[in-house]
């Protein structure tokens, strides 16, 4: 039988309405209406400035709830700051403050009416705590993603050398640009995969699981890199179950509103769907140098 958690005691509910410059947010008490909203710049400067109004409502950072949506990644930025100040940070669903909204009957959609509407979702349903992810995860995700783009931006000037070559005039300084152009990114992805190599070693909880990965036949640092990113080191796995939820069960449901502690739900997406890429390659040319 699983042990019953006590519920955080909060006493302060804040609501933050993400957008690409700015944030507006708003705050009440457990059984207040909440305050006008605020506006502040999406800014180290703007941060502080929100940390030092919450401060001076006189409640300890750790009894404050900040309840937001996953915008993008807009809203990593203050999530992080809010969380390493020591305040309850939530990361919500789009989805969960949509159908909140609906279920209040709230058809206007504002900043401020948004803002106050997620401090009352804080208020009443009190989601759980956001965890920013390791350094690590950020020197690794950002990296593997630049790779990514490097591979698709060679694939396409090598596409238009082979046509360039196929016609009746070449232009030699044309292939020239093209050719060290292509010259140069290799370079580039070697240089990354270095960095991603480097960076693995740093962290010995995340360099041995790579290593256990790597293990296995056909995977290399590539793809084992982007199991752990996406798993943030197997931390966001459930254990195996003996019965597999159907997709209209309640647990299926709750997975697909959740938010991981390295970002919304899409970028575990983004990332089986890199995973997926890596070892279809292995499985369909398996004579080839691991991934």
């Amino acid at each position: 039988m699983d042990k019953e958690v006590a519920a955080p005691s909060y006493r302060l509910f804040v609501g933050v309405d993400i957008a690409a410059t700015t944030a507006t947010v708003a705050w009440q008490a457990p059984l207040g209406p909440a305050t006008r909203p605020i506006t502040i710049e999406q800014s180290r400067q703007g941060f502080a400035a929100l940390e030092r109004r919450l401060r001076a409502t006189g409640h300890p950072p750790a009894t404050i709830l900040v309840v937001m949506e996953a915008t993008g990644s807009y809203w990593l930025s203050l999530a992080t700051a809010l969380a390493d100040a020591g305040f309850a940070v939530s990361v919500i669903n789009a989805g969960q403050a949509h159908h909140f909204a609906k279920a209040l009957l709230q058809r206007a959609k504002t900043d401020a009416i948004d803002a106050r509407m997620l401090a009352q979702l804080a208020a009443l349903l009190r989601p759980a705590c956001w965890t920013p992810p390791p350094a690590i995860y950020e020197e690794l995700r950002q990296r593997l993603a630049q790779r990514d783009a490097l591979i698709v931006v060679r694939q396409r000037v090598r596409n238009q050398l082979h046509a360039l070559v196929q016609g009746p005039v070449v232009v030699a300084s044309v292939r020239e640009r093209m050719e060290a152009l292509l010259a140069t990114l290799a370079d580039q992805l070697a240089a990354v995969e270095a960095e991603l190599a480097a960076v693995v070693a740093q962290d010995d909880a995340w360099t041995d699981a790579s290593r256990r990965l790597q293990s296995i036949p056909g995977v290399g640092l590539l793809t084992a890199a982007w199991v752990v990113v996406g798993t943030l080191n197997f931390t966001c796995v459930r254990p195996p179950s003996k019965r597999r939820p159907t997709p209209a069960s309640p647990r299926c449901r709750a997975n697909r509103g959740a938010v991981s502690a390295a970002g919304p739900i899409s970028d575990a997406v983004a990332t089986a769907d890199s995973v997926r890429r890596c070892t279809w390659r292995r499985l369909a040319r398996p004579n080839i140098i691991r991934c």
